[in-house]
């Protein structure tokens, strides 16, 4: 299994440990599913080629009885019976990695600070507005899955990103031995092409002391991570039972 899968593999295993999430072995322990309680935080990791249609027949009865939306990155062959049971193409996942010290990234924008967060209402309110825009009503399962995750302090390291006072952009990085896993790396709509996600990037590169970072780039930040010099390696399709994932 190559890097990015594997600390995908950490991390959704972490997400499978939370307090607040249920679970389905799949055949044999060779996958499983993980039900956060809020939508788009659920996911399967089966890093198999799909040969049968009872384990999407499993996955699906497993989140319709959960009633929560879900995503599946594909690790191998098996559209035919992800299409079959009616899950929906919702587009690719590219997966990238960076070296630090291939790119200069000492230093930023002084005006933007970039700390830990330690307040999970705060992480979530400027997470959920990074990547849905104008904040409407957050369900409360959204808080408390990322309290669960801010609690789980071992694996992962929420941090926040401040502009002119404000709260303005968010990531989160799992720490394994030789790799640093990116994820919930978002930045608030207004304040894009302001320096805010390269400040947050360059942060990542101090934290990961030397490490490898790996990532899975959505359609929307591939260009940026293409710029500041992440390597794409390959594309992930993803599968849900919803349209509107990315």
């Amino acid at each position: 299994m190559n890097i990015v899968w594997e600390n995908l593999k950490f991390f959704v295993t972490c997400l499978k440990n939370l307090p607040v999430s249920k679970n389905l072995i799949l055949e044999n322990n060779k996958g499983f599913c993980v039900s956060t309680g809020c939508d788009f935080e659920s996911w399967v990791f089966y890093p198999e080629k799909i040969n049968s249609y009872e384990v999407v027949e499993d996955v699906i009865k497993f989140f319709q009885d959960n009633k929560i939306s879900f995503v599946w990155p594909l690790y191998d062959d098996g559209e035919k019976f992800l299409e079959r049971a009616g899950l929906i193409y919702a587009g690719d996942l590219t997966a990238m990695s960076f070296e630090p010290g291939k790119n200069s990234y000492n230093g930023h924008d002084e005006k933007i600070l970039i700390k830990r967060c330690n307040d999970h209402k705060i992480f979530a309110q400027t997470v959920w507005q990074g990547f849905n825009g104008e904040i409407n009503e957050i369900p409360e399962k959204y808080f408390a899955f990322i309290e669960a995750l801010n609690n789980y302090t071992k694996n992962f390291s929420l941090y926040i990103a401040e502009y002119e006072n404000q709260n303005v952009g968010t990531f989160l990085i799992t720490h394994g031995e030789n790799l640093t896993g990116v994820y919930y790396f978002a930045t608030l709509p207004k304040f894009r092409r302001k320096g805010v996600a390269r400040a947050m990037m360059k942060k990542i590169c101090e934290l990961s002391i030397g490490k490898k970072i790996v990532l899975q780039a959505t359609p929307s930040g591939l260009n940026f991570y293409k710029n500041f010099g992440f390597e794409k390696l390959f594309n992930i399709p993803v599968y849900s039972n919803e349209t509107d994932v990315f």
